[in-house]
């Protein structure tokens, strides 16, 4: 009495993932291998960085069975400060972020309010949130688009930290190197 286990695949469970290893072998296949190399991996990371910040905020939605419609709008919105900010106004990079930042606060915070104290269904206002955002973004930057942005904004928006030196021993310093590296030696 030998009995064979049968394996069950269930293809729409599993079907985008076997579509993502066909798809990357196709392209390894027709580059001969460059899309396989440590520099393309690291270009693919370093240019989506920001879709995995937003993936892990809109994970925390999913998860509690929820949506949310407007994270495009937000972004829209705060990138279209930013940009007004520093290229019509002149204003420090430091403090047109630190504007985005509050933007995006009040903006998260409208939609919670209405969400949790109102009990609007999150769609809704997410919905409504991606319509005001998309529509402020037109009114604000009136079909323009905005730049050239300051090269210590494009080195931080691709993907890599300002360096603060000071002298110390003969040579020089990061402060912000040094901070990282004393925080990881704290966990030890």
């Amino acid at each position: 009495m030998n009995k064979k286990k049968v394996v069950n695949l269930d293809m729409k469970q599993y079907g985008m993932f076997l579509a993502l290893i066909v798809i990357y072998v196709v392209f390894a296949i027709m580059t001969g291998g460059k899309n396989l190399s440590p520099a393309n991996i690291n270009n693919l990371i370093m240019q989506n960085g920001y879709v995995v910040i937003l993936a892990v905020g809109m994970l925390l939605c999913v998860l509690t069975g929820n949506v949310d419609l407007g994270v495009g709008s937000v972004v829209a919105v705060t990138g279209a400060t930013v940009g007004i900010m520093i290229v019509d106004y002149g204003m420090n990079m430091w403090v047109a972020i630190l504007a985005a930042l509050t933007i995006g606060l009040c903006l998260g915070m409208f939609a919670g309010f209405f969400i949790a104290y109102l009990s609007i269904p999150p769609f809704v206002v997410t919905l409504a949130t991606m319509l005001m955002g998309r529509g402020l973004t037109y009114t604000l930057l009136q079909a323009q688009t905005k730049g050239p942005l300051p090269a210590e904004y494009v080195f931080i928006g691709a993907g890599f930290l300002p360096t603060v030196k000071i002298p110390f021993a003969g040579g020089t310093l990061d402060i912000l190197e040094w901070l990282l590296y004393s925080m990881d030696a704290d966990k030890e």
